[in-house]
């Protein structure tokens, strides 16, 4: 389930593996975004969305500092995702506002880019939204992502959660203020939205059901149910 226009089949996959494209579950329009947030979007420039989602973080509150530390290096707004880590607690930061869980695909097309743990939904979401993307994984297929935008154009080399700091991060933004890279995710994203992820895993599981061998087993002329 990622899309082949942004991550094509391996060559050496066989015929029983297809590569889909991503599926999305859509929220947007049952969301009503609190004022706050809406204020905060209205009041200055597109913000960054940064968030790590069910990562845990050994000291939530060194990272808040870090992250505060590089959106201001940067010149740049942001709103933190509080996450499993809770982070931003006692943040006081004009250009940072802490938020809850809500729906990607309502607040992303608001923003300038994206910095995040790498999650696979998270990363399909911020392409759909053709946003420049700061991955930065602690575990499991998160690498993998980061290394797919980085190699695509559409952010930087990934940042591993461990090695994070403010210099680094600042130089992550300014990377995906570039034309070039702002470019690159609008293609990848025009990409997507022209497929039809959930639609097309539908029609390859129909395809590759072994329907000579289900037979009903009380009648083989019969289909098992």
């Amino acid at each position: 389930l990622w899309s082949p226009s942004f991550v094509p089949k391996p060559a050496d996959w066989g015929e029983t593996i297809e590569v889909a494209g991503f599926a999305f579950l859509d929220q947007a329009s049952s969301y009503d975004p609190p004022r706050e947030l809406t204020d905060f979007l209205e009041q200055g420039t597109a913000p960054f969305y940064i968030g790590f989602g069910s990562c845990v973080i050994e000291d939530p509150g060194a990272m808040t500092a870090t992250l505060s530390e590089a959106v201001r290096m940067a010149g740049v707004r942001a709103i933190l995702s509080r996450g499993w880590a809770g982070l931003g607690k006692e943040l006081d930061d004009p250009d940072i506002l802490v938020v809850g869980d809500l729906p990607h695909d309502w607040l992303f097309p608001h923003l300038a880019g994206l910095c995040h743990h790498g999650g696979a939904g998270t990363v399909a979401a911020g392409l759909r939204a053709g946003l420049p993307t700061i991955v930065v994984p602690f575990f499991g297929d998160q690498y993998f992502w980061g290394d797919a935008i980085a190699r695509a154009g559409a952010g930087p080399a990934p940042i591993p959660g461990a090695g994070l700091n403010a210099e680094a991060l600042a130089e992550a933004f300014a990377f995906c203020a570039r034309p070039e890279t702002r470019v690159r995710a609008q293609e990848i994203a025009t990409g997507i939205r022209e497929e039809d992820g959930a639609n097309a895993a539908v029609a390859a599981f129909h395809r590759h059901l072994p329907v000579e061998t289900m037979r009903c087993a009380l009648d083989a002329s019969h289909l098992a149910r």
